[in-house]
């Protein structure tokens, strides 16, 4: 997922050391719940995709940790497929709703849009970018 601030507050974190950043709320409310997200391998349906990226294209996947042992294999690997079914029976739900039409997204969306329209404020020498009515507008 690519979040479309990330590399503006990247640069500006780290050309100004943000101080807001590093306190207690911000330990017990941002980095302690993603560090259990993280440990909880709710996540890890991504490895599975770098596996796949990798092989496609012919590479290895260079890491300075140690080989994994049995144990850690196993568990890696248990994340990953276990972030995949849950990755999967998301999808399966949203496109469901979608398809069957249980969901409001459209309906909220266009009136929305609709209340916006019709409630801006223009003035008489301006131009309408709508299209609608000027009586409709005020």
């Amino acid at each position: 997922v690519v979040t479309v601030g990330q590399l503006t507050s990247q640069v500006n974190a780290a050309q100004c050391m943000l101080d807001f950043i590093n306190n207690r709320f911000m330990l017990y409310a941002v980095s302690y719940p993603a560090l259990a997200i993280e440990a909880s391998g709710l996540l890890h349906s991504v490895y599975l995709v770098q596996v796949v990226f990798s092989k496609v294209a012919g590479t290895t996947i260079e890491s300075k940790e140690p080989p994994r042992n049995k144990l850690q294999f196993f568990l890696f690997w248990g994340k990953v497929a276990f972030s995949t079914v849950i990755l999967t029976l998301s999808f399966a739900v949203v496109l469901e709703a979608l398809f069957s039409g249980k969901t409001a997204m459209w309906v909220t969306v266009c009136m929305f849009v609709l209340a916006r329209i019709t409630s801006i404020q223009i003035d008489e020498e301006e131009e309408n970018i709508f299209e609608v009515s000027a009586s409709l507008q005020k």
